[in-house]
């Protein structure tokens, strides 16, 4: 499987850029992508009886994975998956399940393909190399608070690819180093000029044993702080503000929403969360069910009442029938402890997912305790490794 990352500065804030998005993608000769959905197997036809229902997707944030779409053609080999993270950087990703190309000529397609979008969606990164090598490049193993080994995945959002120097690559023109190109470590590759920047490729075979050695002189090349370091205990991302605005590039520090798919998880997707979408974090706190907060009733610290949910949980079964109201009061019940304790506040927003807790080193991002919450009961998360990472903004 090669893996192409996308990283766009493009919002889908109106329906005319959905629908200006879905006319590309029907004219589209390469890839002929036929089919949508939540996932990777949506079997969904793009046609247009179907076009209000994929504006609603991608357009619906933050429900629906951040307006999260999966574009593909009808023998699945080649996946689109379009982000539309309307806060900041949003990240596509093009998966393609072909391993190699003989040579540069065979890329033709693809090149004009990211020409198209580059040019229409504000584009200013791509990388691109098969899943193997994202993996040894972003993800860490690190032993946990159980003493367990454990996978930590380094990078924007929560999956584990950031922007580097891979097999194939785009860079914006605000990203490329005076001389970059004539530079020794450029010119021994293949490049592809376009308005918008450069597309590099380093090696004809992606399987190469060299192109681990050729992306790291190459990197030499740039500025300290462009790429990522996987082995700091913190998520890096880019500060949107320092690429669109001040044309250079600054490490930039924070957590994401501790996020995953309500729509697409067994256990949560059963749940209508929209009766939510127009209550302010005053409204959510008055559907508070106490009976459910009393096996918690001794505790009042954030970090005590987040790492006994599991412990009670287990010894409780019958409260994970009640997820809603469970999500609700015990999202509230540690969001207040954490507000309290760490001198924060609530943000404004309207809906049990927007309903987050400022935090000044975080901002424009915050920290979901419904998210968190989920993540705990449905999705087993440690509560000590969120925190853990937590810790390091509210010092």
């Amino acid at each position: 499987m090669i893996v192409f990352n996308i990283y766009t500065t493009f919002h889908f804030d109106n329906l005319k850029s959905v629908n200006d998005l879905i006319t590309f993608i029907i004219n589209n000769k390469f890839p002929l992508f036929e089919n949508y959905g939540t996932t990777e197997d949506g079997n969904k036809k793009i046609e247009k009886s179907n076009f209000k229902a994929i504006e609603k997707i991608i357009s619906d944030y933050p429900i629906h994975a951040f307006g999260e779409i999966y574009f593909r053609t009808k023998d699945k080999k080649i996946i689109l998956k379009i982000e539309n993270n309307v806060t900041g950087i949003s990240r596509w990703t093009l998966f393609l399940s072909e391993n190699k190309f003989e040579n540069n000529t065979a890329l033709n397609p693809l090149f004009d393909f990211f020409e198209q979008i580059i040019n229409k969606y504000d584009i200013f990164f791509i990388g691109g190399d098969i899943q193997e090598e994202f993996d040894r490049s972003n993800i860490r193993e690190e032993i946990n608070s159980n003493g367990k080994q454990t996978i930590i995945k380094v990078g924007f959002d929560d999956i584990n690819q950031l922007p580097g120097i891979y097999w194939f690559n785009f860079l914006t023109k605000k990203l490329i180093p005076k001389n970059f190109l004539s530079s020794k470590a450029i010119k021994s590759v293949f490049t592809k000029t376009i308005n918008d920047g450069v597309f590099i490729v380093l090696t004809e075979n992606i399987l190469s044993k060299d192109k681990r050695d050729i992306a790291n002189n190459i990197i030499k090349v740039f500025p300290e702080n462009l790429f990522f370091d996987k082995n700091k205990n913190v998520y890096l991302d880019w500060a949107l503000d320092e690429i669109i605005l001040k044309n250079k590039i600054q490490e930039y520090k924070h957590i994401l929403l501790p996020y995953f798919d309500i729509y697409n998880h067994k256990e949560s997707n059963k749940i209508n969360w929209n009766t939510y979408d127009e209550k302010s974090i005053d409204k959510i706190k008055s559907l508070v069910d106490y009976k459910i907060l009393t096996p918690f009733k001794n505790q009042t610290k954030f970090e005590d009442i987040c790492t006994s949910i599991p412990l009670i949980i287990k010894e409780n079964s019958a409260l994970k029938n009640k997820l809603e109201k469970l999500t609700i009061s015990l999202g509230v019940l540690i969001g207040d402890a954490f507000v309290e304790e760490y001198n924060c506040q609530w943000s404004a927003n309207k809906g049990i997912f927007n309903c987050s807790i400022i935090i000044p080193k975080l901002t424009p991002k915050g920290f979901s305790p419904f998210f968190f919450i989920l993540q705990i009961i449905v999705n087993d998360l440690v509560p000590e490794d969120f925190i853990n990472e937590l810790k390091y903004y509210i010092k």
